[in-house]
């Protein structure tokens, strides 16, 4: 059961991890949409991280939805292991 706790424990530290690393790539992000002539190498990188945010966040969402899930079976499963020690201690 120790082994589960571990593995969902270093799972959330790999979706903390890309929590971060979507920070830093969206501290590159700009507010500003360049669109005057001689800015295409501006646009043509607000596209190219806007693109890696697109696929951080998807990757991003999935693995906090099974992370969740996890914590829930292992949250389920200790329960069950509990009611059923209870049970066979008559209590």
């Amino acid at each position: 059961m120790i082994g589960f706790v571990i593995g969902w424990i270093v799972f959330g530290l790999v979706v903390l991890a890309l929590a971060v690393y979507r920070k830093s790539i969206a501290s590159k992000e700009e507010d500003w949409i360049h669109l005057a002539a001689g800015e295409e190498h501006a646009t043509d990188v607000q596209v190219e991280v806007a693109q890696r945010l697109k696929v951080i966040d998807r990757w991003g969402i999935w693995l906090t939805v099974v992370l969740a899930l996890y914590g829930l079976v292992i949250g389920s499963i200790f329960i069950l292991h509990a009611w059923e020690a209870q049970k066979t201690m008559g209590m």
